[in-house]
């Protein structure tokens, strides 16, 4: 009888188990589970961006916290503007992703002292590059059958967005370095 019981409860805590890890699935936001963090996209607005930047923060609502959490210092980060469709980069989590880091960043107007967007990391700008607009960086890491993309991205994932931000950077370097010296020449032959 004690057997039945223990194994009833078994059986019970593994359909728990499994009911967790597909309603964390049905989330096309998150990576299959066991998959290593390479990177994450935060997602902003226009409203939103400005503090973002200024604040040296990224938020996201209350149902990424455990997702964010696994954010560690140097993880690469991405901040995407819905608004713009534009994905911002590259940037480098200088802590670990957390709850509420900085409650005054996006004050909730019902719940005082705590932020409308809690699920939070501290970036720093690792390299100032020209923004990926949605076909290029999607067709990069993929997107589900709802139309969505996943915030948290696989190695291989942050590892081609890395080097499409530095080619973007590399480019738009040189082509400026060859407008400036076409003018000289231009204006001093």
């Amino acid at each position: 009888m004690e057997e039945t019981q223990q194994r009833k409860a078994e059986e019970t805590q593994k359909r728990k188990v499994k009911a967790v890890a597909r309603k964390r699935r049905a989330y096309s936001e998150f990576l299959p589970l066991g998959e290593a963090l390479g990177g994450y996209i935060f997602v902003c607005n226009n409203g939103t961006i400005l503090d973002c930047l200024r604040r040296n923060i990224f938020g996201l609502p209350d149902r990424f916290g455990e997702s964010v959490r696994a954010i560690r210092p140097g993880t690469p980060v991405f901040l995407y503007n819905y608004s713009t469709r534009l994905l911002h980069g590259i940037f480098e989590a200088v802590s670990f992703g957390g709850m509420n880091i900085d409650p005054e960043a996006w004050p909730h107007p019902e719940i005082p002292g705590r932020s409308f967007y809690p699920a939070q990391v501290r970036v720093r700008c690792r390299m100032a590059c020209p923004p990926l607009n949605r076909a290029v960086f999607r067709s990069l890491v993929g997107h589900s059958a709802a139309n969505r993309y996943h915030q948290e991205l696989s190695v291989s994932q942050a590892l081609m967005l890395l080097e499409t931000f530095q080619y973007l950077h590399w480019y738009c370097v040189t082509l400026a370095q060859q407008m400036a010296t076409s003018a000289f020449y231009y204006w001093h032959v």
